[in-house]
């Protein structure tokens, strides 16, 4: 995304910030996020602008170096949707892992009523119910799940040709 931010058009409806396990790459898209709603231009320059904006960065230059990083990192930013789907796809299995030991918990400290207890699993369950359909929809063709073409913030293609911007 920080290298051609219509790439978060494919992405932004169904993943999130929480789904990162790292909490900077959380914040990144975030910030991306809203940058794009505000047309703000998104390159790894106006990020960190953003992140000074903040406060966020520290006086060792923390989180420059990793910009940078996640910049050289990318084999080609049409990709974001794959990669995008494996965050989604390892936050799925984290919040599928503590919702378990949510349930487990319920059922071991018996606090409250078994009403309160069935309350607790059902939004355990609602949780995982929003999770899997974020999957449905990362995954599933004609929802976001094909390659957005690449293109230029000032609303060209590579090869030239005019384009509708973005909201």
């Amino acid at each position: 995304i920080l290298l051609d931010a219509f790439q978060l058009d494919a992405v932004r409806d169904w993943l999130r910030p929480a789904d990162f396990s790292r909490p900077l790459c959380g914040e990144l898209f975030e910030r991306m996020t809203t940058m794009r709603a505000m047309t703000t231009p998104i390159d790894p320059v106006t990020v960190l602008a953003e992140l000074r904006r903040a406060g966020r960065v520290r006086p060792d230059g923390y989180p420059a170096v990793e910009l940078v990083t996640m910049v050289q990192s990318v084999p080609t930013p049409v990709m974001t949707p794959h990669y995008a789907r494996l965050v989604l796809e390892a936050a799925t299995f984290r919040r599928v892992e503590q919702c378990g030991v949510r349930v487990t918990q319920v059922g071991r400290t018996a606090h409250g009523t078994p009403d309160d207890a069935f309350a607790q699993v059902a939004a355990t369950w609602r949780e995982l119910s929003d999770a899997r359909e974020r999957w449905q929809r990362a995954t599933t063709p004609g929802a976001g799940a094909e390659q957005v073409p690449v293109r230029e913030l000032d609303g060209r293609r590579r090869d030239g040709a005019a384009v509708a911007r973005a909201r």
